[in-house]
């Protein structure tokens, strides 16, 4: 099977607006954060592709089941972007929720 290579499209018009949640975060760290969303996109476009490279993970032929590589288009949008700080023994740490 060929490689499937993924391209990241705004939403469709049919498709409800990109929704954003910020938990824990504040202003001038969430501004420090989107300075670095392009790279974060980037790692999700990347493991998008891996996935549904491996074989194990997608359905194909008479499978059913979701995502099957037939139905796929190749096209993918970000519909909800979720920011969230977790705070651990040393520290806090912030992780980038992306529904796509």
């Amino acid at each position: 099977m060929s490689k499937f290579c993924m391209t990241r499209i705004e939403p469709p018009d049919w498709a409800a607006q990109p929704g954003r949640s910020i938990t824990g975060i504040t202003v001038k760290d969430f501004a420090n954060i989107q300075r670095h969303r392009d790279k974060m996109l980037k790692v999700v476009h990347r493991e998008i592709e891996e996935y549904l490279n491996n074989p194990l993970l997608y359905f194909d032929g008479n499978d059913k089941g979701f995502p099957h590589r037939s139905r796929l288009t190749g096209e993918y949008y970000v519909a909800r972007e979720a920011y969230i700080a977790n705070t651990i023994r040393h520290g806090s740490r912030s992780a980038l929720c992306v529904t796509a």
